[in-house]
């Protein structure tokens, strides 16, 4: 309820859609970075699974760290994927 930032993507259409809630902490260098993301998913296993080591990847990198991740380096660790 308290989160400053709240993003929803994908398409009622298809049925796979992500809406993830960010909050964020100023560091003592002056960054303002990621301290907590969740996310709720409506779609296949490989979404859920790439949506929640995300929200793992991106705590502690600021907004424009975690924007410019790419789909190949959020699924990686996750090996082959359908």
């Amino acid at each position: 309820t308290d989160a400053d930032a709240v993003g929803t993507v994908g398409s009622e259409n298809c049925g796979d859609m992500l809406r993830l809630w960010i909050k964020f902490k100023d560091e003592k260098d002056g960054r303002r970075v990621i301290d907590k993301a969740s996310f709720q998913s409506f779609g296949c296993q490989t979404a859920i699974a790439v949506a929640s080591l995300a929200t793992e990847m991106i705590r502690g990198k600021t907004a424009t760290e975690a924007l410019s991740l790419s789909s190949q380096e959020l699924s990686a660790p996750l090996g082959a994927l359908p």
